[in-house]
């Protein structure tokens, strides 16, 4: 359901076991609700879509619609003033347990699957991935943007089938070293959030120290 009226072109597609692969089935509601949270206007089918997420990943998820509530709206539009956001755009709260914790794994899983797209090897079994991830709001005021990544990132990429393109739903940049033991990505959702993950192929995590969650191979079989 990441993707508009679920038309997900070709792409970014590995053999995994079931349960690593329904680890984060509840996961992915979330996030795919959270990538319909931007201040554009919408389709009809992109209405349909968010209205079923909301059922789907309250269900599968109790008590996300009630953590993601913020009552104190003004004050928050007085804060972010200075950053030219529309009068008419909301805010939601997204530092919850529940949605943090559905992002990182979902994270997590996206950043083993990338280093494997872009390396074309596994990540090893005592590797490992970091994830941190950044709100439209982080990215609109530049608050705790991934900068450094950012300036060594080359141009984003999208998934595609033949003319069928999602730039505008998903776009990802990857980066790794001569010898691929370490690798960068950062993956946009629509204008909604970004992730950030780096991912290790050894024991030694001790360079990942950034403000992040870190997944161990594996993690998803405990």
């Amino acid at each position: 359901m990441l993707f508009d009226g679920k038309h997900r072109p070709k792409g970014l597609e590995f053999a995994s076991c079931r349960v690593c692969n329904e680890a984060t089935r509840k996961d992915e509601l979330v996030v795919s609700l959270l990538s319909r949270f931007y201040p554009q206007q919408v389709k009809t089918i992109q209405l349909r879509d968010v209205k079923k997420l909301f059922r789907d990943a309250e269900r599968h998820n109790p008590g996300l619609l009630a953590e993601m509530q913020i009552l104190e709206q003004d004050k928050l539009h007085q804060k972010y003033a200075q950053n030219n956001l529309p009068s008419s755009v909301g805010f939601l709260r997204v530092d919850g347990p529940i949605v943090s914790n559905a992002v990182a794994r979902f994270a997590a899983k996206l950043g083993f699957a990338l280093h494997c797209e872009h390396t074309g090897t596994p990540v090893s079994q005592n590797g490992g991935v970091a994830v941190t991830w950044y709100s439209n709001v982080n990215i609109v005021t530049g608050d705790r943007m991934p900068n450094r990544l950012l300036s060594m990132l080359g141009p984003g990429q999208t998934l595609e089938m033949g003319s069928f393109r999602v730039p505008d739903q998903f776009r990802y940049s990857s980066l790794a070293t001569d010898n691929n033991k370490m690798s960068g990505h950062l993956a946009v959702f629509r204008e909604s959030f970004a992730i950030e993950a780096v991912v290790k192929n050894s024991k030694d995590h001790g360079q990942l120290t950034l403000p992040n969650t870190f997944f161990q191979v594996g993690c998803f079989l405990s």
